[in-house]
């Protein structure tokens, strides 16, 4: 795929919940050149710029559930489908199997995302408030919150770039892989996996939920 090169800021603030501990892991300041065409900031998610880009969605584009009745753009819904994607080829790529994609899961991960950022340190809301989403979610139509027992971890990041679809689900996928306690998480024995997105100003926040 080729993409016209551009410098991009990226701002990381990873942060940590498992089910025996909690633990916070920040990321300093850092530049770094990544591939995509340039779109104006106040854009909420670039669209693909090419045809590759968008056929790498294919196999993840995914109508994501909701409980609001406006729904959710579907460029947050294809960013989250790209990064269940890419978590899955990393198990994969460890020799472990896939995770079930369960869409109330990411609902609930979607919702916390746009929660107070500033209570992030303490993974607010975790696991009681995800618990309690997932409640509302019984029943309703498109629903898959039955198949859930247990949360069994939580990651957490925060990336500030402008791009394709595909390097913001590549950066938020790589920043959890070079933290070695989220890679744990990712790596762990779950059945399913639920991914939230949200953008607040110029920066993007995501939720990786893990579930058996």
């Amino acid at each position: 795929m080729k993409l016209t090169s551009s410098i991009f800021s990226l701002v990381c603030l990873l942060l940590l919940f498992t089910v025996t501990s909690c633990r916070t892991t920040s990321l300093n300041l850092e530049k770094r050149k990544a591939s995509g065409s340039s779109k104006d900031s106040s854009t909420i998610i670039s669209q693909p710029d090419s045809d590759k880009d968008s056929s790498s969605l294919s196999s993840s584009s995914s109508e994501c559930f909701s409980l609001d009745s406006s729904g959710v753009d579907q460029n947050i819904c294809n960013l989250e489908a790209l990064i269940i994607q890419k978590t899955n080829e990393y198990r994969e790529q460890q020799g472990l199997s896939k995770l079930k994609t369960n869409k109330a899961l990411s609902y609930a991960a979607r919702q916390a995302t746009t929660t107070n950022h500033s209570t992030w340190t303490a993974h607010s809301g975790f696991p009681n408030q995800r618990n309690q989403t997932l409640s509302q979610c019984h029943g309703k139509s498109g629903s898959d919150s039955n198949e859930i027992r247990s949360l069994t971890g939580e990651n957490w990041a925060q990336y500030y770039e402008t791009g394709s679809l595909e390097s913001l689900a590549s950066g938020f996928v790589n920043m959890w892989i070079n933290s070695s306690g989220h890679r744990q998480n990712m790596i762990g024995s779950h059945t399913y996996i639920g991914v939230g997105v949200s953008k607040s100003g110029s920066n993007y926040y995501s939720i990786q939920l893990f579930a058996r």
